[in-house]
């Protein structure tokens, strides 16, 4: 593959569960996974996923981090 898969933490779809067996989660898809879920996608379907949404274009921010001012 030439292209690097999404980054799942940069995705505002992405969830972390309290469930050790799989603590990862895709809000968008609806599933759990002990991968995270880009990589579980791909291994799925042979695609790369196409339910990734940018944090940084949700908030505006380039990190994605958002900070309160006072």
């Amino acid at each position: 593959m030439d292209t690097p898969l999404p980054n799942c933490w940069d995705c505002r779809n992405f969830r972390v569960t309290w469930e050790s067996p799989c603590p990862y989660s895709c809000k968008k898809m609806g599933f759990k996974s002990a991968r995270l879920p880009s990589e579980e996608v791909l291994k799925a379907d042979g695609h790369r996923c196409r339910g990734f949404s940018s944090k940084a274009s949700a908030t505006g921010e380039a990190s994605g981090v958002l900070y309160f001012r006072q």
